[in-house]
């Protein structure tokens, strides 16, 4: 005769215990789940919890990702200008997307005003899932606290990385904290007494995962003045060479910004590996041409003017930048402006109007994940610094129907809470 094994009362209450924990953290996610639309039915099958979308859904998605997977994709050699839209501007967003990012870059100069922080973040902030704030020259103060302040109790810090006055910041909607996981932060300086002055030169970065993507931002101010251009792309090398690189020796720099001594790369690099990556900073790469004649394109042929852009021109050659996308340059140059006007600089040196601050982005996997820019534009509002803040929505579809991926990611959670009660 088969003996049946006997569950003890102690058995019984934690194998409850483990479903009311499961079920509860169904009722949190429940918040987010409604944003994208999704619907949650709960089976216990052979003393397994598992989280299901309605059955619908789940063909429907699964027929969805087929078809999607099928399609050819083709990644930029060097940097492609894409078509600028604006519906994060909107009041409703499209919810067929799946993450909608607010990404600002701005050189303080040295100086911070609360107001100027609160303009930094535009309007309608709901609308985001996340928040990207990359500052140069910024002063000394808790801008963290002023950030979160502004953004209010919905956001919370992803994380933070910071070198003396280079700084990057990320901040998410709360809801989103279950799903963000391997959290690291990355500096690399770059030489000269330039952090002596409030003016640290070199890169930070912030890479996490995201269900099941990962992405890496990185904020860096490169070497100024307009003749500094192999300087410029030996700094961007060096930077994507090494970043969250744990595995080799970084190069070191010398106060020209030089490297001293060759290292041998490994490749795949991690901006390779990364399934998106998002650059932003005072790149520094300026406008060629005479004051005069750059004057006369800002004010009748912009698309012109970018011919001129350095930046662009070692993008097309293959030196910087392969494969990155970045919204058009329809904005006036944001360097170098007198302080509190509308005026370019206006003293001795008269600098030539530049394109100094730039946001670009990378898919490394089409397959996963798909973006487009929905506003790429200057913050024509904040005059506080010889630089105006750069911005973009940048608007990303993941093509793994997103709702697998929660359900892959809550079911395992809920899975191994019960499991590990038995």
């Amino acid at each position: 005769m088969t003996t049946v094994p006997q569950i003890t009362c102690t058995q019984r209450r934690l194998k409850l215990a483990c479903l009311y924990i499961a079920t509860y953290i169904m009722n949190v996610s429940d918040f987010f789940m409604a944003e994208l639309g999704i619907r949650w039915s709960i089976a216990v099958k052979a003393d397994v919890l598992m989280v299901l979308p309605k059955d619908k859904e789940r063909k429907k998605s699964r027929r969805d990702y087929r078809e999607k997977k099928t399609k050819h994709i083709i990644v930029p050699d060097t940097i492609d200008f894409v078509e600028k839209r604006k519906l994060c501007e909107e009041e409703t967003v499209d919810r067929g997307s799946d993450l909608c990012m607010y990404i600002v870059t701005w050189n303080m100069n040295g100086k911070v005003a609360c107001h100027d922080l609160v303009k930094l973040l535009g309007r309608k902030r709901e609308n985001f899932d996340f928040y990207v704030v990359g500052l140069q020259e910024a002063p000394h103060g808790d801008i963290a606290s002023l950030i979160q302040k502004a953004l209010g109790h919905d956001y919370s810090k992803v994380s933070i990385a910071i070198i003396q006055s280079l700084q990057l910041y990320i901040f998410g909607k709360k809801y989103w904290d279950p799903l963000i996981r391997d959290v690291r932060v990355d500096k690399i300086r770059s030489g000269g007494l330039g952090g002596v002055v409030r003016r640290q030169k070199g890169a930070v970065a912030i890479s996490f995962h995201f269900i099941h993507a990962s992405f890496i931002f990185i904020s860096c101010h490169l070497a100024p003045h307009e003749n500094n251009v192999e300087e410029r792309n030996s700094q961007y090398q060096r930077i994507s060479q090494t970043i969250f690189s744990d595995s080799q020796k970084r190069m070191q720099i010398n106060p020209l910004g030089f490297p001293k001594k060759e290292t041998k790369v490994i490749t795949p690099t991690s901006l390779e590996t990364s399934d998106m990556v998002v650059w932003l900073g005072d790149l520094n790469y300026r406008v060629e041409g005479s004051r005069k004649s750059v004057a006369f394109l800002i004010n009748q042929n912009l698309q012109q003017l970018q011919a001129k852009d350095q930046l662009s021109r070692e993008a097309k050659k293959g030196e910087i930048f392969h494969g990155f996308c970045e919204g058009p340059l329809s904005f006036r140059p944001t360097y170098k402006y007198d302080i509190g006007t509308d005026n370019y600089d206006t003293s001795a040196k008269r600098r030539v109007p530049s394109w100094t601050d730039r946001i670009l982005y990378k898919i490394n996997s089409p397959a996963i994940m798909k973006a487009h820019v929905e506003e790429y534009d200057c913050i024509e509002s904040i005059k506080g610094s010889d630089h105006r803040p750069v911005k973009v929505h940048l608007y990303i579809k993941f093509r793994r129907p997103l709702m697998h991926a929660l359900n892959e990611q809550l079911s395992h959670t809920a899975y191994s809470l019960f499991k590990n009660c038995m």
